[in-house]
C-alpha cells in the first residue's frame, strides 16, 4: 500500500511582481497603466472559465489588483441554496483578503453578457470594504478623490462591435465610490 501524497496547493495569486520591492505598496497609477488594466481584463476572462454556474448559466469571472500588485481572480460560485452563492467580485476579494491583503487598487470585472456587467450591491459593498484611504504613494498627502477609491474596469469580450482595442476587447472605467457606490458606508463611519 502506498502513501498518499498530499494534493498540490496551487496558490491564490495568479500575478505578482518579480524584482525588487517585492510585496511592498506600488504606486497605483504607475501599476495602472493601459498594460496592466489590459493584463487585469484578461485574468478576469480567464477567471470566468473556472466559474460554477449550473443553475443561471451566467458565467462571471474577476481579476482584483492588490496595492503590493498581486493579482487575485475569483468566479461566480453557485449553489442550490441561491443565498450562498458567491459572486465572482467577492470570490476574488475574499482569496486576497485570505492572503493578507487589505488594499485593493483596481477590479476588472467579465461575464459573456453582450452587454457590461457590473456589479451587484452586496459586491459593490465589499469591495469598498478594501478601497482604504489611500491607494497611491504617489503622493502621501493626496486627499483626492482617486487617491481614495478603486478603479472598477469592465470588460466586455462578446459581441463587441465598436469601441474595441486590437485585443477584441472593450472596457468602462468607473470609480468604485464615486460613481457606482456613492455616500457609502465605510471602515471611516466605525472610526477604523
Amino acid at each position: 500500500m502506498s502513501a498518499r501524497r498530499p494534493p498540490t496547493r496551487v496558490p491564490p495569486v495568479a500575478f505578482v511582481p518579480s524584482g525588487p520591492g517585492l510585496g511592498e505598496n506600488l504606486p497605483s497609477r504607475a501599476i495602472l497603466d493601459e498594460t496592466m488594466k489590459m493584463t487585469l481584463a484578461q485574468f478576469s476572462i480567464n477567471a470566468k472559465a473556472n466559474a460554477y454556474c449550473p443553475y443561471s448559466s451566467f458565467p462571471v469571472g474577476a481579476a482584483v489588483l492588490a496595492r503590493n500588485g498581486g493579482i487575485f481572480m475569483g468566479c461566480n460560485v453557485e449553489n442550490a441554496s441561491y443565498g450562498a452563492t458567491c459572486c465572482a467580485e467577492r470570490t476574488a476579494i475574499f482569496k486576497a483578503a485570505s492572503e493578507g491583503v487589505r488594499h485593493v487598487v483596481a477590479v476588472a470585472i467579465n461575464s459573456d453578457a453582450t452587454d457590461f456587467t457590473a456589479p451587484c450591491g452586496l459586491c459593490r459593498q465589499v469591495l469598498r470594504e478594501f478601497t482604504g484611504r489611500k491607494s497611491t504613494l504617489d503622493d502621501p498627502d493626496d486627499e483626492s478623490e482617486e487617491a481614495q477609491d478603486m478603479l472598477v474596469i469592465l470588460v466586455r469580450s462578446e459581441g463587441v462591435r465598436r469601441g474595441k482595442d486590437d485585443s477584441g476587447l472593450e472596457m468602462r472605467e468607473f470609480w468604485l465610490k464615486k460613481d457606482l457606490l456613492p455616500y457609502s458606508f465605510g471602515p471611516e463611519d466605525l472610526g477604523n
